[in-house]
């Protein structure tokens, strides 16, 4: 066989796991001859590189047209790759429809009718709603104005479109309205249990569009729905649920991966909402291969437009390596981690949100303090502190507090234990609603620091223990403490 003739041959041989699926399913669905799929079908049952027989392929297919058909496929194949992995910007397409416009004014409307004809072709697989109605509305001025028994014929399939679009952008904007309720109660942090919060989210779990039997109208809507899914499960605290959807979400932009492109910030939100349920559910192959995605996204043209990008991967690893060593009680390579967390709070990080490097901060002077590596721990508690400066009360600023309040009393430097407690009762003064949690806490320390024996020490770790199991609804920041176990032991 000729060299020349293995290219459609080595190109199927290299089509990774998404491309091969978007390809196959772009076949599927093309206007093309049955035979050019039945090719394809044959082609990949018989691919053995390096020894291909092309004449297995030939007496497979049993039709004389197999040059042709060949032909064909090679052709289809490499324009969905190029459809796949060409990047074009929405403000390209908007400039090429200025453009259109310009010619229509001029009257040039031939001209301008077949440009827009291929812009249409090309953002027909978008959800670029917008864009898409004002191409409808222009190529329904451009027919008006070609008139014409075509023209007309096609005027009533231009209204129809543009209702269609528009019924799409109204479904987008009700799914991102009922989002944007849902992430005000997560940034107030209301506690879910209480009546209105509650309520609401009865009402989103009964709502006809948010239930997985109902098809949205467009890929957004149906990346804007899982995405709400997702959401209430992790509220509820179901994370196995809120991995099966954010799973699902990933399904999605396998089988249509050029959304990528449209959606690239969607995309990297979903692979760190995964990343947080692999973690949760302690799915440790599954958190590698997270990180080794997210890690792509870097040098990945589709997600230039993230801010900071590296910086916010770095941070949901470090976050997700933290919390891996508490969940699985790993501590190998604990130090080293934290040792490079240290230099890039103040490097590569710096930029970062200042909760999210509070978090990090007591992740890693909670697996100190465990390895009894109290100096350091306390080292980054002193640049949590410093960070957070605000004096609205903070819960992981008061997990901070508790946890510097352990390691004084294992220290049984109670006078310390004392002074810190005073500065924990003065910094909680300024949340108007007591926690019952903390109350608890700061009792069951000045009894201790008070106990004058074992067995008045025993006593009194026995009966807090059973204050703390009372409790509900802890802050999963306080549960990180496992004051119950400290106390156990």
């Amino acid at each position: 066989m000729k060299k020349s003739n293995y290219e459609l041959y080595e190109i199927i041989n290299e089509l990774n796991d998404t491309e091969l699926r978007f390809f196959t399913k772009q076949l599927k669905n093309a206007i093309i001859h049955d035979d050019v799929k039945l090719l394809f079908k044959i082609i990949k049952k018989y691919l053995k590189f390096p020894k291909l027989d092309e004449n297995e392929i030939i007496i497979a297919y049993k039709k004389p047209n197999f040059t042709k058909r060949k032909f064909e496929l090679n052709q289809f194949l490499q324009e969905c790759l190029v459809q796949l992995y060409k990047n074009n910007s929405i403000k390209e397409w908007q400039d090429e429809l200025n453009f259109c416009e310009y010619l229509n004014k001029k009257g040039l409307f031939k001209i301008a009718y077949k440009k827009l004809l291929k812009l249409k072709e090309k953002t027909a697989i978008t959800d670029y709603f917008t864009l898409q109605i004002d191409i409808l509305e222009l190529e329904r001025k451009l027919l008006f104005n070609l008139r014409g028994s075509v023209a007309l014929y096609n005027l009533e399939n231009i209204f129809t479109s543009i209702d269609k679009t528009i019924q799409q952008q109204i479904e987008a904007t009700e799914y991102n309205h009922l989002i944007t309720k849902l992430y005000e109660l997560q940034f107030q942090k209301t506690k879910i249990n209480t009546q209105k919060p509650r309520d609401l989210i009865e009402q989103y779990k009964v709502n006809p569009k948010l239930q997985t039997t109902y098809e949205p109208l467009s890929f957004k809507s149906k990346m804007l729905q899982y995405q709400l899914l997702g959401m209430l499960a992790f509220m509820e605290y179901d994370i196995p649920k809120a991995y099966l959807y954010n799973s699902t979400l990933i399904e999605f932009f396998d089988e249509e991966p050029f959304k990528i492109a449209e959606f690239p910030e969607k995309y990297f939100a979903i692979w760190s909402n995964y990343l947080t349920d692999c973690s949760s559910l302690k799915k440790a192959d599954k958190v590698k291969n997270a990180v080794q995605q997210m890690n792509a996204f870097v040098e990945d043209g589709k997600f230039s437009s993230i801010p900071r990008l590296e910086e916010k991967i770095m941070m949901r690893t470090y976050n997700v390596q933290l919390n891996g060593i508490l969940n699985y009680n790993d501590f190998t390579d604990a130090e080293k981690i934290i040792d490079e967390l240290f230099i890039d709070l103040e490097d590569k990080l710096i930029n970062q949100t200042i909760h999210r490097k509070v978090i990090l901060c007591f992740l890693a002077a909670l697996i100190l303090f465990k390895l009894n590596i109290n100096e350091k721990a306390k080292s980054f508690l002193a640049i949590a502190y410093t960070l957070e400066k605000r004096k609205q009360v903070q819960d992981i600023v008061v997990a901070c507090k508790m946890l510097e309040i352990i390691i004084f009393y294992e220290e049984e430097s109670f006078d310390t234990v004392d002074f810190f407690l005073s500065k924990l009762k003065n910094y909680l003064s300024y949340r108007k609603i007591e926690n019952e949690y903390e109350a608890i806490f700061i009792k069951l320390f000045n009894k201790l620091i008070l106990a004058k024996s074992k067995i008045e020490i025993k006593e009194t770790n026995a009966d807090f223990i059973l204050k703390f199991q009372s409790l509900d609804n802890v802050p999963e920041i306080y549960e990180r403490l496992e004051i119950e176990k400290w106390l156990t032991n």
